[in-house]
């Protein structure tokens, strides 16, 4: 816990002298990048023959992403600040709007101004501000969300977007049209977007969106966090939200797995990439079990409790005595 505050006491300091990002940093980044990360590197200078060489050394995606970044600022001549980042990846059309306002918020923060702004063409998306904020107005004014709000959101999904479509109700059929239609995946999460709005008899706002996506176990923490906004079901579900597991107690959970602890992730239903990123990032096996649990506390609508915790680990044999006894006694005490 130490060293992840350390880490966080590092970042803040980032562009104050106006220094290199470090590679520790460009970790952050790569964090936030997802299936556009090879465009991205097309961007910033890199040949499909570097691409090549990257995946052909690491068959981890994180690791990808990471070690292109690594390359990019290898091969840079000059400064290599999150504001030449961001210069070299600004007429990104997909770039993930996380990915932007880390890189954003760090330019910021810088000791010099920036001498030039991202620019936003019509059709390229919003500013992070704009974009959380046209949002909620559309919850809150109860208006159908834009094709540019929907764009928004197609950003913060993932691999889970297919699943997402079944749930608003969408088929297979439809989704083998959209992959056949485009094959660049951020065009096909926002092409199926535009068509649950094309199909939806009746509202298309923020909240019938967030609606029909609430039994989506793995909806990434920053579509719900985008989608819900500050709108007045926040109120409703504050008392939830206070209940559920702390870092500290995920932290105990932890130190009561053993080398099942793989096998707990498998029946919590996070994924093999999950774990592989997860061990990339932290050498510490200690850290690593924590770090997963608080994976799956994320996923949950609302955060994991610890009767939630327990229900999905009930049918796994080999759950240790100490960490059924601890869940069993986390529960007793949030009744009371």
């Amino acid at each position: 816990m130490q060293h992840a505050a350390k880490d966080r006491d590092s970042n803040r300091s980032w562009l104050r002298t106006w220094q290199d990002l470090s590679d520790e940093q460009l970790r952050d980044v790569a964090q936030t990048l997802g299936q556009e990360w090879e465009r991205a590197a097309l961007h910033l200078g890199l040949k499909k023959k570097d691409l090549d060489e990257i995946k052909k050394e690491d068959k981890v995606e994180f690791m990808q992403r990471r070690n292109m970044l690594q390359l990019w600022k290898k091969r840079r001549t000059g400064k290599t600040t999150a504001r030449a980042l961001l210069r070299g990846l600004e007429d990104l059309k997909d770039l993930l709007v996380e990915t932007h306002r880390l890189l954003k918020g760090l330019v910021k923060n810088g000791s010099k101004p920036a001498k030039k702004k991202p620019s936003y063409r019509s059709g390229q998306g919003s500013r992070p501000g704009e974009r959380s904020s046209s949002l909620q107005n559309a919850c809150y004014g109860r208006q159908d969300l834009s094709d540019k709000q929907l764009r928004d959101v197609a950003q913060t999904l993932g691999q889970e977007w297919k699943r997402a479509a079944l749930h608003l109700g969408l088929t297979k059929k439809d989704l083998d049209e959209i992959k056949k239609e485009d094959e660049a995946e951020f065009m096909q999460r926002r092409n199926m977007l535009l068509l649950w709005k094309k199909r939806r008899t009746g509202k298309t706002t923020a909240q019938d969106l967030l609606r029909g996506l609430k039994d989506l176990e793995d909806l990434p923490v920053e579509t719900h966090r985008l989608l819900k906004g500050s709108n007045t079901e926040t109120r409703s579900q504050s008392e939830p939200a206070r209940q559920a597991l702390t870092d500290k107690e995920l932290l105990q959970v932890a130190k009561t797995l053993g080398q099942e602890w793989e096998e707990v992730a498998i029946h919590l239903e996070l994924k093999n990439n999950d774990l592989e990123v997860i061990k990339a990032e932290h050498r510490s096996v200690a850290m690593q079990k924590q770090k997963m649990l608080v994976l799956w506390r994320g996923r949950r609508r609302p955060p994991g409790k610890a009767q939630d915790l327990l229900r999905g680990l009930k049918d796994m044999e080999d759950l240790p005595v100490g960490t059924r006894q601890l869940l069993t006694g986390m529960m007793k005490k949030s009744s009371k």
